[in-house]
């Protein structure tokens, strides 16, 4: 009788899996039970592939590999809507994504293929989710620390800002709020701000109280920006009114630092900024009445000095004249420039041929749009194994 042939190892078989797309990975669940245990509950080999592809992506970069798109759309009503594409070149073949609530969310922040999104309740108040659209994993995140209410009796202006994102070193996902309070005598220059933070750490499943920032912190239209392991905005130092400097959130130490602005960049109108992320470093993008827009980027990241002007894109009739925002997404791995225009459109910049283009309209108000890449990272099993 002959022996039955025996599989490969399965530290072998791991190996193989651990260097292939996250699709692929999510059909081969149905292979046999000990896949389906290790692609959707293994804490360590999800942790793992993330790792790999982080440093597949740093390192080996593939032209013809780009992430995905995560669109998040605003219909009549307010009511938030989210769509995904493969890749840039797709958009057209948009698959909704249907959140397994009810509510009507906004986008915190996306990272490494969990999506952060937040339900507003009050000022003070917002329910918090962790959501992994392509496994279908959501955790909802425990009710954060109260604001005090001594937040609420001081005249002046309230704003709270929100961020999202992932640290290599600790392997932790962080969810901050950011509430201050700015008296109405600040236009004087010189009065202090008022500022409750907190920060919530996935797998310990808790809030914490940070010190108070000293910044004044907008994340204007778009979200928090993760490079480096650390979140960053706009903000403007206390005695000041412009918002000139760019306030950065440690994710690791968990403090706060200000980054200067590119030398010699207009913030008042009808200058408008934005800062991003292109090619892994931190970016500067600036526009005249959004009829040019210059790309700026740190080559070294926290060195003022390392700030390099890389793109002038136009003047380009497609640009158009006074439309509400241009916002760079970030750039695909063959060097190619996605940038949001208004609400309804989405350009392409071409830096070989230094040619710029429609690539989608919009029928439905397009709010925000997010490169995304996607993971195994399940919110509800990192919180479950730790505990």
């Amino acid at each position: 009788m002959m022996k039955r042939k025996e599989g490969l190892p399965m530290e072998m078989v791991m190996e193989i899996l651990l260097r292939l797309p996250v699709k692929s990975l999510l059909r081969f669940r149905c292979v046999c039970k000990t896949w389906l245990e290790v692609l959707k509950n293994n804490l360590y080999f999800s942790n793992l592939h993330l790792h790999y592809q982080l440093m597949e992506t740093k390192h080996n970069p593939n032209p013809n590999d780009d992430h995905g798109i995560v669109f998040e759309l605003l219909e009549r009503g307010n009511e938030f809507k989210y769509c995904y594409a493969d890749n840039y070149n797709e958009i057209d073949k948009t698959t909704f994504l249907k959140f397994p609530f009810s509510m009507s969310c906004e986008i915190v922040g996306i990272c490494n293929g969990l999506i952060c999104l937040r339900y507003h309740i009050s000022e003070r108040n917002s329910n918090f989710y962790l959501w992994n659209p392509l496994i279908g994993d959501v955790f909802t995140v425990p009710y954060s620390i109260p604001i005090p209410s001594c937040f609420c009796n001081p005249g002046g202006i309230r704003q709270t800002v929100f961020g999202f994102g992932f640290h290599e070193d600790t392997n932790e996902f962080k969810v901050i709020r950011i509430f201050y309070v700015i008296p109405y005598k600040w236009k004087h220059l010189k009065s202090e701000i008022l500022s409750h933070v907190s920060v919530y750490t996935l797998g310990t499943n808790s809030w914490r109280i940070l010190p108070d920032i000293s910044y004044k912190v907008t994340k204007g239209n778009e979200s928090s920006v993760l490079v480096n392991g650390a979140l960053h905005w706009f903000g403007a130092k206390t005695g000041t009114i412009v918002y000139d400097v760019i306030v950065s959130f440690d994710l690791k130490d968990e403090v706060f630092q200000h980054i200067p602005s590119p030398k010699g960049v207009r913030f008042k109108y009808p200058y408008s900024r934005q800062i991003g992320h292109m090619g892994g470093l931190l970016s500067f993008f600036s526009s005249l009445a959004n009829e040019y827009l210059h790309i700026w980027v740190m080559k070294e990241y926290g060195l003022a000095e390392s700030w390099t002007k890389q793109f002038i894109i136009g003047p380009s009739e497609i640009l158009g004249f006074f439309p509400n925002r241009l916002s760079p997404l970030g750039s695909a791995n063959n060097g190619d420039i996605i940038i949001q225009k208004d609400s309804s459109e989405l350009l392409l910049y071409n830096n070989k041929t230094d040619s710029i283009k429609s690539l989608y309209k919009f029928e439905i108000s397009l709010d925000a749009a997010y490169i995304y890449r996607g993971s195994l990272v399940s919110p509800t099993v990192r919180t479950r194994v730790c505990h």
